[in-house]
């Protein structure tokens, strides 16, 4: 999102309080292969797992795509200036100073388009703004790893790299990333986002599948809801769930019976190739990181 990349293997990394989950995707003649992924213990020395890892499986060369955690940034969904593309992003920064709570000075940010909506006339776009220190911070705790940071990503657009690549986004897909402390719910059609939502919701608080599917339900209807209202661009008629964690039994039926939609759960090796010795569990716990490393240099 705030740098492109352009290159055939790339680390993904997603740091999460004081665990570094990691990835390392391959590309050969335009196909991805999930080569390698962890998920450690970091304690106070991120950069030495990070480098660990990257002397491990011959990656000290490869870039990194780092994903923020919700939290670390903002997602705006705003009418465009009608300004030449050159200017736009200025135009943007000058639009959103009083949308967020520091200074703009102290801001980066960059854009995407949002989907054409036949209910409006105006274009829209999402801005993602985060604050530059954040990002600052990632470069050198990458840089300290002898390794070089080329891409900053938002889970949204990580998961959208995923999910684009799964047969049934080309019809409409809802995407559900369950994480330890808040739920994200995308929408999905080919490679475009048309609507993103991050709830707070923390899992391990919620045991009972029964309750946890009455509240994801909710909100799953109130996302598709409101992009009915607001964009009229199509159903999204499957639910793919991604667990950054051990799943839930019985919340894919719950969420079946509440929904009627057709529910699955998101398996990366289904959306990429994998090396067949990946461990099941790193599957999920990296999951942002597998995401992040199937960026391309084409991205937004």
């Amino acid at each position: 999102m705030f740098r492109k990349s352009s290159t055939a293997a790339l680390q993904g990394l997603h740091l999460q309080g004081e665990r570094l989950h990691w990835a390392l995707v391959r590309t050969s003649r335009g196909v991805p292969r999930l080569a390698h992924c962890a998920s450690l213990a970091t304690g106070d020395t991120p950069s030495e797992v990070l480098a660990e890892l990257a002397a491990r499986y011959d990656a000290r060369q490869i870039p990194v795509a780092a994903v923020l955690n919700p939290g670390e940034y903002q997602l705006l969904l705003l009418d465009a200036p009608e300004v030449p593309a050159t200017e736009l992003r200025d135009a943007m920064r000058w639009k959103i100073r009083e949308l967020i709570d520091y200074p703009i000075e102290e801001a980066v940010l960059d854009v995407f388009d949002a989907p054409a909506s036949p209910a409006r006339a105006q274009r829209q776009l999402y801005t993602v703004v985060a604050r530059r220190e954040r990002i600052d911070r990632l470069a050198q705790l990458v840089e300290a790893a002898g390794l070089h940071l080329s891409a900053v990503d938002i889970p949204e657009l990580a998961l959208r790299n995923l999910g684009a690549r799964l047969p049934a986004a080309a019809s409409g897909l809802t995407l559900l990333c369950l994480m330890p402390d808040a739920a994200l719910i995308a929408l999905l059609r080919g490679e475009m986002l048309h609507l993103a939502r991050t709830i707070d919701l923390k899992i391990a608080e919620t045991p009972d599948p029964n309750a946890l599917a009455d509240t994801l339900a909710l909100e799953v209807q109130r996302t598709l809801d409101y992009h009915e209202r607001h964009f009229r661009a199509g159903s999204f008629p499957r639910l793919a769930i991604a667990w950054q964690h051990p799943p839930l039994s019985g919340l894919t039926e719950g969420l079946h019976e509440r929904l009627g939609m057709a529910v699955e759960t998101l398996d990366p090796c289904r959306a990429v190739a994998c090396e067949e010795d990946l461990a099941h569990d790193c599957l999920a716990t990296a999951l942002l990181a597998i995401a992040g490393g199937l960026r391309q240099s084409d991205d937004a």
